[in-house]
């Protein structure tokens, strides 16, 4: 937003959703105008942060039974189901590991 150039952030809706989408120029109006909006940009980009230094923590010194298993009871919390009907190629995408190492369950 702030340097006007095309994300690579890629997202997945695991319900319906309504996408509200603003235009770069008006969000960087909005951020110099109203100390609100500029606390909401800015404390997402912190939770992100955030975000991004826990999947690193967990891909580098955890093992996989252990990522496995907090994966599931997340996915599992987020859908308020305990059956998922989600490949191994899709868990392993979002473990950021190969399908070979998703064991079958």
């Amino acid at each position: 937003m702030m340097m006007d150039k095309i994300s690579n952030i890629k997202a997945i809706a695991e319900e319906d959703i309504e996408l509200i989408g603003i235009p770069s120029a008006v969000a960087r109006r909005w951020y110099e105008t109203y100390p609100a909006w500029r606390w909401f940009v800015l404390s997402t980009l912190d939770f992100r942060y955030d975000e991004i230094l826990s999947t690193l923590d967990n891909v580098a010194f955890k093992k996989i039974d252990e990522r496995l298993i907090s994966y599931f009871a997340t996915k599992s919390e987020s859908l308020q189901s305990n059956i998922l009907n989600i490949t191994h190629q899709e868990i392993a995408n979002e473990l950021s590991t190969s399908r070979e190492v998703i064991p079958d369950c």
